[in-house]
Order: structure tokens, then sequence, then C-alpha cells
């Protein structure tokens, strides 16, 4: 048997995700009414992402920094709120702090 049929079926064993893993997903990127929500894929299909586009990341290993910017955006911490980020919602928070 040659090295590529013994990866091949080494990789049959071996799942790259599952239900748990967690996930970032995105909706109409850029726009003033986009989405960013993380958690596991079986906590993002509660959630209504709304018009496309769409994307989903599904996370390797994280750095502790990222781990913990995703948790900003995780599922569980949404409670009724859309998860919004924009520049505009920014740019009105520095206006409001600056007067």
């Amino acid at each position: 048997m040659c090295i590529l049929h013994t990866l091949i079926s080494l990789a049959l064993f071996f799942v790259a995700y599952t239900k748990d893993s967690l996930c970032i997903g995105l909706a109409r990127v850029g726009r003033e009414d986009q989405l960013v929500v993380s958690g596991t894929m079986q906590e993002l299909l509660t959630v209504d992402f709304g018009g496309p586009l769409h994307s989903l990341v599904i996370a390797g290993h994280m750095h502790p920094l990222e781990e913990e910017y995703v948790s900003f955006f995780n599922v569980k911490n949404r409670a009724g709120t859309t998860n919004t980020t924009t520049e505009k919602e920014d740019d009105k928070e520095t206006k409001k702090e600056a007067s």
C-alpha cells in the first residue's frame, strides 16, 4: 500500500469538525446591517442570519487573544440584540464620548 492510500484510509478515521466545533457566522459584511455571531455549529443553527450574503468560518486552534475577541460575538451573549458591528456605529459612539 502506498503512502497516499495510507493517508486516505487514516483520514477516514479523523473528523475535521463536529456539531461542537467553534464557528463564526457572518452576514452582509460591510453593510450597515451586517451580523457577526460566534458559537458552536449547533448553536448557530438557532440564529436567523437574514438575507444573503453569508460566510461561515470554522475555527481551528486560536490564540487566546483571538478567542477573547470572538467571545464578544458569542450567540449566548446576544440576548435579543443584533450584534452588528459597523464603522458608523463606532463613529457615533466616538462622537458621543467627545461631546
